[in-house]
């Protein structure tokens, strides 16, 4: 499998701008590729993934204690703005996750 490999420039959506891939070298080789062949592109970031550790403490203490703050605290919906984007959504492990990753990739930047 042929890697290209690009640097997402600006902060601008993947789907507008992949700085420095080069998008006639992936046609070139899909032509390649008899018709009617299914197929599929697969981005990922580059660089360290999460070890199962790092992923057992997130989901084993982190997600389940911030779950529990929020009940405790008597709320019943939660209420998510990031970057202009505003959603209100009940509260359950799923939303707190979506608020903890949203919040944390907020904070990156």
């Amino acid at each position: 499998m042929n890697k290209h490999h690009f640097t997402k420039r600006n902060r601008i959506s993947v789907f507008e701008s992949l700085g420095g891939i080069d998008f006639g070298q992936v046609k070139a080789e899909l032509e390649l590729w008899p018709d009617g062949t299914e197929g599929y592109l697969t981005l990922h970031k580059v660089g360290k993934s999460k070890s199962p550790e790092e992923l057992g403490y997130y989901y084993g203490v982190i997600l389940p204690e911030a779950f529990e703050a929020f009940k405790d605290d008597g709320r019943f919906n939660l209420g998510v703005h990031v970057r202009g984007v505003s959603v209100t959504m009940p509260i359950s492990r799923t939303a707190i996750d979506i608020l903890l990753k949203a919040r944390y990739g907020a904070w990156q930047g």
